[in-house]
């Protein structure tokens, strides 16, 4: 799992690189390996588990972008 996070963290783009350069920034790589091996390892886990197909999030909201919408309403 470390070996494909890796892997996932020198590429380009993807929300799981995005995830991983957020760690990266916080508190380094070797943190940032190991967070994201385990959310990979919840990932695989909860598709043989629950029989569920994994979809990846398509966009994530900013905290500024939820008190924007729901004050426009």
């Amino acid at each position: 799992m470390r070996n494909a996070a890796n892997a996932i963290g020198n590429l380009k783009e993807g929300h799981l690189v995005d995830f991983f350069k957020r760690i990266n920034y916080k508190k380094g790589r070797a943190t940032a390996v190991s967070a994201l091996a385990r959310k990979l390892a919840v990932i695989i886990w909860n598709m043989i588990i629950k029989g569920t197909s994994y979809l990846p999030p398509e966009q994530y909201l900013c905290l500024d972008e939820k008190k924007t919408w729901s004050s426009k309403e």
